[in-house]
């Protein structure tokens, strides 16, 4: 049986979304300043 709360699982896929784009754009950072370095950044 599903004893969780009304919206508990509404919730737990926000913070699963709001991690992975923090993840994302964390990377992307990272990514970014790697090709900065050497020259090979965004035209």
């Amino acid at each position: 049986m599903n004893d969780l709360p009304e919206g508990s699982n509404f919730e737990n896929e926000t913070i699963w979304q709001v991690g992975m784009e923090y993840v994302v754009s964390k990377t992307i950072q990272v990514i970014g300043s790697y090709d900065n370095r050497f020259g090979a950044g965004p035209v």
